[in-house]
């Protein structure tokens, strides 16, 4: 019993710190955001949303290998469900870094947005989103924050 809990109180111990640096995201900034570059056709606009959500969607975290050993099934396999939970939080962290780099080298700027107007942006397909996300870079962004990139 001692083999499996020495090595999972380590492990909970170096994961705290690490989720709540990914809870706070780096960023004391609002998490809900949208991009506004007004004056763009809206061809370009769509354009450039589909070439910066391809690629932030083929970012992958690297594979590490975490160093920790469990000698039996059961640390074995609480070690692998830690690790694919952080990676999982890696991977849409990067996502996240890469559609919002994409979209400030072509131009665009972030401004804050509430949770409630990020919910009914986002909701829905793809194409839907699409659609919602050009009309809201095309809109000037009266009274919003603007956001660092």
């Amino acid at each position: 019993m001692a083999r499996v809990l020495l090595p999972l109180c380590g492990l909970a111990g170096l994961m705290i710190p690490i989720g709540a640096a990914m809870a706070a995201g780096g960023n004391a900034t609002s998490p809900w955001y949208q991009f506004s570059q007004p004056g763009l056709p809206r061809e370009q606009v769509l354009a450039d949303l589909e070439e910066c959500r391809d690629l932030a969607g083929r970012v992958q975290p690297p594979r590490t290998d975490s160093g920790i050993y469990a000698p039996d099934p059961v640390g074995a396999a609480t070690v692998g469900f830690l690790e694919g939970l952080q990676r999982g939080e890696q991977r849409r962290n990067m996502a996240t870094a890469a559609w919002r780099k994409c979209m400030a080298i072509k131009g665009y700027v972030r401004f804050a947005i509430s949770k409630d107007q990020a919910k009914s942006l986002y909701a829905g397909n793809w194409d839907q989103q699409r659609e919602r996300l050009a009309d809201r870079a095309l809109a000037a962004p009266d009274g919003l924050q603007r956001l660092d990139p």
